[in-house]
């Protein structure tokens, strides 16, 4: 379950375009590794660097990024050369309890825990600036040359 959000309003200057992904069948500490590895990239780098991770929760990651990415791109026209990651936050979710049947009739419970992520991007004004020469012309010396004695 995807849920999206923009959040634009006068006070800032940028667009902050996100996704939620909850209840995602992963711990909360196998998660924050990977948002913590990929969070000061550009969107587009984090989702081809996710796809070489074998953890598993690279796979939901990635798809709520390129999630994040396509709401941009899609409904609000924003190039996602522009889009830098403002944050990934990865809240803890209710464990879902089951057991497991020990000997003498018993059952030991264990939880199987999940997260929710919320990925917020905005948007970068890429400003132009001026360029600058900054070539050194070589300044001309004379040198005098001596004359050989014949």
């Amino acid at each position: 379950m995807i849920h999206q959000m923009v959040d634009q309003t006068d006070s800032k200057k940028y667009m902050e375009i996100s996704a939620t992904g909850k209840y995602i069948r992963v711990s909360q500490r196998k998660l924050q590794l990977l948002a913590d590895s990929v969070k000061h990239m550009r969107p587009n780098d984090a989702v081809s660097a996710l796809s070489f991770i074998r953890k598993s929760g690279s796979e939901p990651l990635k798809k709520l990024i390129a999630s994040a990415i396509d709401n941009a791109v899609k409904r609000y026209s924003i190039n996602s050369a522009n889009l830098k990651i403002a944050g990934i936050n990865v809240l803890k979710g209710p464990p879902m309890k089951r057991f497991r049947a020990v000997s003498r009739g018993m059952a030991h419970t264990y939880k199987k825990k999940m997260c929710h992520i919320k990925v917020t991007l905005i948007e970068v004004k890429s400003e132009v600036k001026p360029k600058i020469n900054l070539e050194v012309k070589p300044s001309v010396k004379t040198v005098k040359t001596l004359k050989p004695k014949s």
